[in-house]
């Protein structure tokens, strides 16, 4: 994350734009006490993880079902 911009904006690195500080969750470790990615960019990179680890599960599973021997 890159610190204000004349604005008191801060740089959010996933989604490559400046926004409001409060919309940044706090983070300890970082120089500014805030996290480099903004709520909304983690919600979204969230979303797209649970979808693609649900979609990995499906194929297993299916994988799983067409290997299984007819009785």
């Amino acid at each position: 994350m890159r610190v204000a911009n004349g604005f008191g904006e801060l740089y959010c690195t996933r989604g490559e734009h400046w926004v409001d500080p409060d919309r940044f969750p706090l983070d300890k470790r970082a120089k500014t006490g805030r996290a480099s990615w903004c709520r909304e960019c983690m919600a979204e990179y969230r979303r797209q993880r649970a979808a693609q680890a649900k979609s990995e599960q499906l194929r297993a599973l299916a994988k799983q079902k067409q290997l299984q021997p007819i009785f």
